[in-house]
């Protein structure tokens, strides 16, 4: 059986835009076969497959893996160091591993605690939904466990990972997920830059009055689909007419022959819609957004009826948070010394974002997961450290 590594930049000549805007050709997709670039045959995303590579390859090579099993506590701290790790079984019974050369922290992130979101990344509390899957596996246990062993948390703000969509709205590729609209605030005015890419627009939409927001677009969508997304205009076109009627049909998707209608549907002030849509689309007619900067190929002006608007939606997808490490991520005090035989990689591992996600590289973070795991896993068997293996 043989395994690809698939994927492009989602959006076309992102990568030669100015540099707020820039975002790098991508490959985060792994897929089998003959299979689609998003499902699997069996019905599963496609990114299922990376992690059976991982787990088949570890298990030839090895290792054991113990599932129905929660850590609960770290044996040693950061005077005498870590030596094991206790955890609870499904029946109740705890039990004591103990590492032969280290303890690995490899336990998620925080974004199902609340406590901690409410703490470290409180913005995440206006997204429209948590995405993160399985529910269950990400509440802060790695971070706990280190603090109680001494460890201290990173010295960065969280970064919050937070996308503009949320499961339903990934049926439509007109939103703004994708494609770049008009953005209004509950009050009728543009609140921000418009690129269909995090954090930019979920950050302003999160700040903005009542935490709710419109992506407004016209009767001539296909145009600005084909000026943003060339290389996959077929696939984003197709069947979308289909998926706009039933969106309209459940209130998902606004549609209006006026613009003063369209304001009336969507509740925001028509005189401040109406001068919002006019200066944009004088913008638009100029090519040159001075009030945002967005490139002059992703205005799209809203001039000719019918007039749509979607909600301008987002998800949290985790919350990347954790520990102080150093270079070799291994886990360190408050000031700055190392707990002797605890490392931690993921996102359990703290100092690598600070405040957003960038998005620059798409799949950074999970481009950073398996790097660290391969090199604190190499490090550790060969009794050193990351920065003194042999990569010839």
């Amino acid at each position: 059986m043989t395994h690809a590594l698939s994927g492009t930049a989602k959006y076309d000549g992102w990568d030669q835009l100015d540099s707020q805007w820039r975002v790098y050709p991508d490959a985060v997709s792994f897929v089998r076969g003959d299979e689609t670039y998003d499902v699997r045959g069996d019905g599963k995303s496609v990114n299922w497959t990376l992690g059976e590579i991982l787990y088949d390859s570890a298990v030839e090579n090895g290792a054991e893996f113990i599932f129905d099993t929660h850590a609960e506590q770290l044996v040693g701290d950061a005077e005498s160091g870590i030596t094991g790790v206790i955890a609870s079984t499904k029946d109740g019974k705890n039990i004591q591993y103990d590492g032969a050369k280290a303890v690995i922290l490899a336990t998620g992130d925080i974004g199902g605690n609340q406590e901690m979101i409410d703490t470290f990344a409180p913005i995440a509390n206006r997204a429209d939904a948590n995405t993160y899957t399985p529910e269950g596996c990400n509440t802060g246990d790695g971070v706990l466990m280190g603090c109680w062993a001494g460890a201290a948390l990173q010295k960065s703000t969280a970064a919050p990972m937070i996308h503009q969509f949320t499961a339903d709205s990934l049926a439509l590729n007109l939103t703004s997920f994708i494609m770049c609209w008009l953005a209004v605030d509950s009050e009728g005015k543009r609140y921000g830059a418009e690129m269909p890419f995090e954090p930019m627009l979920t950050n302003a939409r999160m700040n903005t009055p009542g935490n709710v927001a419109w992506s407004l677009f016209d009767a001539d969508y296909p145009t600005y689909v084909q000026k943003q997304q060339a290389t996959r205009y077929d696939r984003f076109m197709d069947g979308v007419e289909g998926v706009m009627a039933d969106w309209e049909q459940k209130g998902t998707l606004v549609k209006a022959d006026a613009i003063e209608e369209l304001a009336e549907k969507i509740g925001v002030p028509a005189d401040n819609l109406k001068a919002t849509i006019e200066h944009y689309n004088e913008l638009a007619a100029r090519g040159d957004d001075v009030d945002f900067g967005v490139p002059a190929n992703f205005l799209a002006p809203v001039q000719t009826a019918p007039f749509y608007a979607t909600k301008n939606v987002c998800s949290l997808l985790t919350i990347p948070f954790g520990l102080h490490v150093n270079a070799e991520s291994q886990v360190l005090t408050e000031d700055d010394k190392v707990i002797k035989g605890l490392y931690a990689i993921g996102n359990v591992q703290g100092d690598f974002f600070g405040d957003d996600y960038p998005v620059h590289f798409p799949g950074v973070s999970h481009g950073r997961c398996v790097t660290f795991g391969e090199l604190v896993g190499q490090a550790i068997a060969k009794d050193t450290v990351i920065s003194k293996l042999d990569f010839e």
